[in-house]
C-alpha cells in the first residue's frame, strides 16, 4: 500500500503523460468532482484550461484550494466515445 501525505484527488495518481491526455483528466474529474490549486502542474493546468475551453468541464465554485468542476453534456459524451464512461 503506498500513502501519500498530501494527496487530494484522483488527478495526483495521473501519469506524467495522462496529465496531457484529455480523456484521463476527464475520467479523473469525473471520478473526483474537483481539484486542489495545489495539484496543478503546468502540464495539468494546460490541459484543464483546454478542456475549459472546448466547453467539455465548467467550474462551479468552490473554496480555496478547492476548484469544483462538472463534467457538461460534451464531456460526458467524450468518455462514453472513449469506451469508458468512468
Amino acid at each position: 500500500m503506498t500513502w501519500h501525505v498530501d494527496v487530494f484527488t484522483s488527478l495526483h495518481d495521473l501519469t506524467y503523460k495522462q496529465k496531457r491526455d484529455p480523456v484521463a483528466v476527464l475520467r479523473a474529474l469525473h471520478h473526483a468532482g474537483r481539484y486542489s490549486s495545489f495539484e496543478c502542474n503546468r502540464r495539468l493546468c494546460v490541459t484543464l484550461w483546454k478542456l475549459t475551453e472546448a466547453e467539455l468541464i465548467r467550474d462551479v465554485g468552490g473554496t480555496f484550494p478547492w476548484h469544483d468542476v462538472k463534467l457538461t453534456a460534451k464531456g460526458l459524451a467524450l468518455l462514453e466515445l472513449s469506451g469508458n464512461p468512468g
